[in-house]
């Protein structure tokens, strides 16, 4: 796994003759462990030519129950302009143990005000690109999307196949003020049927994220809201907080009934230099109920280029 990581980031980060003249590239690795041995890789990418960007991505994640290291690899294109940007992005997990998820979404984000040279990140979107930087307060972006995930279970001796399609909407708005970064995302989520059916055969969960989450299975979540603030008023260094409150479909009796409701609370840093940005954070997770506390951390690095 650490070998196929090291050629990854070097193939990502690599700028072979003739990549010269791409105005940004930006490569990096994030490794998260915690409760329940869970482990956590992502790996990714973001290039971008004029106002298109590419960004491919790899996970990979572990913890007990899972039935070894699951894997998801997804794309997403996107278009950004001064006042406007767009996307388009897909992804699978390959089948295991009898479990399979395909996914795929479009989203749209409007900035006000966008006033300033050089491209960041959308403020709480989805792009790890994004609009130009504002002065002041004159920096507002808002905007949302669909994503559309299908989860499979196959057939076994004891219970027939089992297909589920989540469908996730979401809405998110995000503003600077003297520096200061403040973001909500809220997120609702439908499904193609009743989850309290007992004749449903309700695919595990193996891939279900929730954006606030360093963990990738989550369980079947009806609602979520997602706040964040960052706080860049040391040279180089950004602290930054953020809660998520997730709310979980409640199940038939024989899966388990109704999961109870998350928060989780996150705190970390992120170190910015030139080319290289670091980024570690802590994440605590309350679940009510009988389900433990679960806690997790993470660090990553990143090149830009």
């Amino acid at each position: 796994m650490k070998h196929f990581v090291a050629v990854m980031l070097a193939a990502l980060t690599a700028a072979p003759a003739g990549a010269a003249g791409l105005p940004g590239l930006n490569a990096g690795v994030f490794q998260s462990f915690g409760t329940d041995k869970y482990r956590g890789t992502d790996v990714y990418a973001a290039a971008s030519l004029g106002d298109f960007s590419a960004a491919p991505e790899y996970r990979r994640f572990e913890e007990t129950g899972l039935n070894g290291p699951r894997h998801a690899a997804s794309l997403r294109l996107g278009w950004d302009g001064r006042w406007i940007g767009t996307g388009l992005s897909g992804g699978f997990v390959p089948r295991k143990a009898g479990t399979s998820a395909a996914f795929a979404g479009a989203d749209i984000a409007f900035t006000l005000s966008p006033m300033g040279e050089g491209k960041i990140r959308r403020i709480g979107g989805p792009s790890r690109g994004g609009a130009p930087v504002g002065k002041g307060l004159a920096r507002v972006d808002f905007g949302g999307g669909a994503l559309v995930t299908q989860h499979k279970q196959a057939a076994t001796a004891a219970s027939a196949q089992g297909k589920l399609t989540q469908t996730e909407l979401n809405a998110f708005v995000g503003a600077s003020f003297l520096g200061v970064l403040a973001s909500a995302r809220a997120a609702k989520f439908n499904y193609n049927a009743d989850l309290k059916s007992a004749a449903l055969v309700v695919p595990s969960a193996v891939w279900t994220p929730v954006a606030g989450h360093l963990r990738y299975a989550n369980g079947y979540a009806d609602a979520s809201l997602n706040l964040g603030v960052e706080l860049p008023f040391f040279p180089m260094v950004t602290p930054f907080v953020g809660a998520t409150y997730t709310k979980y479909k409640e199940l038939s009796a024989a899966a388990g009934g109704r999961p109870g409701d998350t928060k989780a609370y996150t705190a970390g840093l992120r170190v910015g230099l030139e080319m290289l940005a670091v980024e570690a954070q802590f994440q605590h997770v309350n679940q009510a109920g009988p389900a433990k506390e679960r806690n997790y951390a993470g660090i990553g690095a990143s090149l830009r280029l």
